[in-house]
């Protein structure tokens, strides 16, 4: 979902980096990287294989502005603690015309509705805030981004539903095992439902200007 860079616009950070996997997809792309994390092992890894990260969060740039073409948050979003000052921040680090990529679980995911508490995207209590489709273009466009739009990227629903079946039956996530048939169903039928419906899919994906 990420385009090639054009001339002269080619800085990108990604903030919740890891291990810097994405960093490295990106820089073989034509980027000029950055990443910040707050785990320093994960940070450690990723500053071995060469990329500029650190053990920040956006705080990291108090007071600067304009200074990325492209920002993304995967799987971060849902993590801190004031969402609305993490999307402020992205947008002023932002220079005119740069994007923003964001994915994270949906509230109004079929997993969501089928395992209740026990669904995965919950995570608790490290998911501090779950977003819906309205919920997150309401935060963007309120903060000031535009052409905000869904993208078509398909969902691991099956492994959701697996996971989210493991903790329904009392078991660890990480214990997951073979879905019963009518839940195996249910998970093709729910995947399938998500490429009409992009406001039911497991995670949302959207992108703002």
């Amino acid at each position: 979902n990420i385009p090639r860079p054009e001339s002269g616009k080619n800085r990108l950070l990604d903030i919740g980096c890891g291990e810097g996997g994405f960093l490295l997809l990106a820089k073989t792309c034509g980027w000029d990287v950055q990443g910040i994390d707050p785990d320093p092992v994960a940070v450690s890894v990723a500053q071995s294989k060469g990329l500029n990260v650190s053990v920040a969060d956006e705080g990291y740039f108090a007071n600067q502005t304009e200074i990325f073409d492209v920002i993304t948050l995967s799987h971060v979003i849902e993590h801190v603690h004031a969402p609305k000052r993490t999307i402020e921040r992205c947008f002023n680090l932002l220079k005119p015309g740069g994007f923003l990529w964001i994915e994270t679980p949906n509230i109004n995911g079929f997993g969501h509705q089928d395992f209740d508490r026990n669904w995965r995207g919950l995570e608790t209590p490290r998911h501090l805030t779950i977003f819906s489709t309205d919920s997150l273009h309401r935060l963007l466009t309120t903060t000031g981004f535009h052409n905000v739009r869904d993208l078509k990227r398909q969902s691991p629903t099956l492994w959701s539903y697996k996971v989210s079946n493991s903790m329904n039956n009392g078991k660890s996530p990480f214990a997951c095992t073979n879905l019963p048939f009518k839940l195996r169903v249910k998970a093709k039928i729910a995947s399938g439902l998500g490429t009409i419906f992009p406001n039911r899919r497991e995670f949302l994906t959207l992108m703002a200007k």
